[in-house]
């Protein structure tokens, strides 16, 4: 049944698409004689000699005395603009069309339709070259738009894509721009935009676009006088902790966001970028409270932007994950257990390692709130100096004089302290209420040291040679020793103090 309609639909439609043919074929040829290819020529000459004089006019007046900018400017007129590759294709058809046309005049009705479409688009070309004659540098929203399809558009290669950011970062990195394009967050939310367009980034073709802006980001010179972003800092670092991949690509740029708020804090009074990457942090410690490789990472970037802080009173730590007390090493199933002892594997290993500078010490004081910035140091400081002598070979053999040597030197931080602690207020204090609270703080570092090594797992063989430097630091032959230097009443002092820590350490830590 069905075949016998089908069959009868194309009985019924074979005469009406000869007639429309017929029609078609007389409408051309009448269209042929009407409209000869002079008149097309005549037509496509007349836009052609405008369109090339307003694009080169286009082209001389947009310059200006800054070297980057032009290059920059250049590259959106011709790439966004003027479109050179669309007007010779344009050319091109109108071309074939006056051949066909001429070869098969039957076919007039669709060659003069589509010439008219190009000619349509060529005088919309010109319009647009009017449009941006009148624009007066890249701040305008229209070219502002245009510069963002640019720089994002996935119909150029990831190779033309890189080298329009190369020049546009030039551009960023010159001075006297105005344009909203260089808020942070708008520039930051192109790139991003921009990034979308590489589909393994864990290609080295992405690394190399990270890298690029990454080496640029200290010479940026954004709106606000800042290169820092709390959003895209928070983005990077996110992306560092759960993109296995790709991660290194990720952690070259908050490593670089994190240096830019190092340097920020250690110079501004009022550090507001400090205070917004603080805020950031905490903000991502919150969503990762169980991951503590995640919080190792994030503890890591806010430690060294603390430990760089020359004016660490300008923002307080008090409402913010980045605190530490003994108390919280004893909940292990508290929401901050994971993130103290992770806070105090970042703050050892980046502590040991900064430059010191005494507002360091505020910076400490500040963390640890609770306990005596001076103890702190001092038992950091023999901790490490008695783990490397007990790591060396030979660690029995002249121990004393090892020994001597730590009492001699210098701790690494810990030189400066608020007193009694950072929290207490010893303005009302009588003198047997400040000495309970230099006491309370005293063991409260010791508590913090000897809890957090508790929960890592010390072992014994490391406990039984603390002991052994106990007792040396009490024997007669140490004793001698100290009274044969020339400053020996020091020595023995800081080696009375130096021994009371270990002791009381040691009691904590095998209790």
């Amino acid at each position: 049944m069905i075949g016998k309609f089908r069959s009868l639909f194309i009985i019924i439609m074979i005469p009406i698409i000869i007639v429309f043919w017929e029609y078609v074929k007389s409408v051309s040829i009448f269209l042929n004689k009407k409209f000869d290819s002079e008149f097309l020529i005549s037509s496509t000459s007349l836009i052609i000699s405008l369109l090339i004089p307003i694009a080169i006019m286009l082209l001389d007046s947009k310059q200006s005395d800054n070297s980057s900018e032009n290059k920059w400017t250049q590259k959106v007129l011709k790439k966004q603009i003027i479109h050179f590759k669309d007007i010779l294709n344009y050319v091109i058809i109108i071309f074939l069309l006056l051949i066909i046309s001429r070869l098969f005049p039957q076919l007039t009705i669709f060659t003069i339709g589509i010439f008219l479409i190009s000619i349509y688009y060529l005088i919309r070309l010109i319009h647009k070259y009017i449009e941006w004659i009148d624009i007066d540098g890249l701040g305008n929203t229209l070219a502002i738009e245009e510069q963002k399809a640019l720089l994002t558009s996935p119909k150029y290669s990831l190779n033309e894509q890189a080298f329009y950011w190369q020049l546009f970062i030039d551009y960023a990195c010159s001075q006297n721009k105005n344009s909203s394009l260089f808020n942070p967050n708008i520039f930051y939310n192109v790139w991003e935009k921009a990034a979308k367009n590489y589909k393994d980034q864990s290609s080295y073709q992405f690394y190399g676009f990270c890298n690029l802006l990454a080496s640029n980001i200290p010479e940026l010179k954004l709106n606000y006088d800042s290169a820092f972003d709390e959003k895209f800092y928070k983005h990077c670092v996110e992306r560092s902790i759960k993109e296995e991949n790709s991660k290194r690509n990720w952690r070259i740029l908050t490593a670089v966001l994190t240096s830019c708020v190092e340097k920020d804090a250690s110079k501004n009074t009022e550090s507001f970028v400090y205070y917004r990457a603080i805020n950031t942090l905490d903000e991502l410690v919150n969503n990762n409270l169980s991951n503590i490789k995640a919080l190792n990472y994030i503890n890591r970037q806010f430690m060294n932007c603390l430990l760089s802080c020359k004016y660490p009173y300008s923002q307080e730590l008090d409402s913010t994950n980045f605190q530490i007390r003994s108390k919280y090493f004893l909940d292990s199933y508290s929401d901050s257990f994971y993130q103290t002892i992770s806070l105090m594997q970042q703050f050892i290993r980046c502590a040991r390692r900064h430059e010191y500078h005494s507002s360091m010490d505020t910076s400490i004081n500040m963390l640890f709130p609770g306990a005596d910035g001076i103890t702190i140091g001092r038992l950091d400081y023999l901790i490490e100096c008695i783990w490397n002598s007990f790591n060396s070979y030979g660690a029995n053999q002249n121990l004393a004089i090892n020994l001597f040597n730590i009492v001699n030197g210098v701790p690494k931080f810990g030189r400066i302290s608020t007193s009694p602690n950072e929290e207490t207020d010893i303005s009302n204090l009588d003198s047997d209420e400040l000495k309970k609270i230099q006491e309370k703080s005293y063991l409260e570092s010791i508590k913090i040291y000897a809890y957090f090594y508790k929960k890592c797992g010390w072992n014994n063989s490391f406990k039984n040679y603390l002991k052994k430097v106990i007792n040396i630091m009490e024997s007669d032959s140490y004793i001698k020793l100290l009274k044969e230097k020339q400053n020996a009443q020091y020595l023995n002092d800081i080696s009375r103090v130096y021994r009371n820590i270990l002791t009381d350490f040691l009691k904590y830590l095998s209790n």
